[in-house]
């Protein structure tokens, strides 16, 4: 099994910028965006909670593809939030304990620690998602050795490069972003 962890950054500054109300109709948004395109890659949307999302993929292929997706979406879906949203996207593959539609275990905390180290507009995953993933249409432009809280060890992440994607996104930010 295949988990992606969302979270949308600095989430309870944009709280306070736009008001109860506002920052409402922007995760109804956002969760839309999400939900769809899970869907369209095969994915299923297993929990969300707050602005964080919890996705989880029979393959670890569309489970990237999907995350690369999300960020184009969210990047063009929110250009009228000042600054504009952004989230964090964290990938990994392992067995998983299933319950109903609930996911427990050691590879659902890893996938979200693995998140909790992505910047915003940024996806990472883990060095099993890499290995399975590495070849034509997905790009690596760097590797972390981190410390997973609450996992022993360092452990190797990779943030997917993104090139088509991010290049817009900083021209529209303009020169003092």
């Amino acid at each position: 099994m295949t988990l992606v962890f969302i979270d949308i950054v600095a989430s309870t500054v944009l709280v306070g910028r736009l008001g109860d109300h506002a920052w409402l109709d922007l995760l109804r948004r956002h969760n839309a965006i999400i939900e769809q395109t899970t869907a369209a890659h095969g994915g299923s949307l297993v929990d969300t909670q707050g602005d964080g999302s919890m996705l989880a993929f029979p393959s670890a292929r569309r489970a990237v593809a999907c995350a690369e997706a999300i960020q184009s979406a969210v990047r063009g879906a929110f250009l009228d939030v000042s600054p504009p949203i952004a989230v964090r996207i964290g990938v990994h593959t392992g067995d998983a304990l299933r319950e109903e539609d609930h996911f427990f275990g050691t590879t659902v905390h890893y996938a979200a620690r693995v998140a909790s180290h992505a910047l915003g507009g940024e996806v990472l995953v883990s060095n099993v998602v890499h290995d399975l993933v590495a070849g034509p249409g997905i790009d690596f432009h760097e590797s972390r050795e981190v410390e997973l809280k609450g996992l022993n060890g360092l452990h190797q992440i990779y943030a997917v490069r993104l090139m088509q994607m991010n290049e817009p996104a900083i021209e529209q930010m303009g020169p003092h972003a």
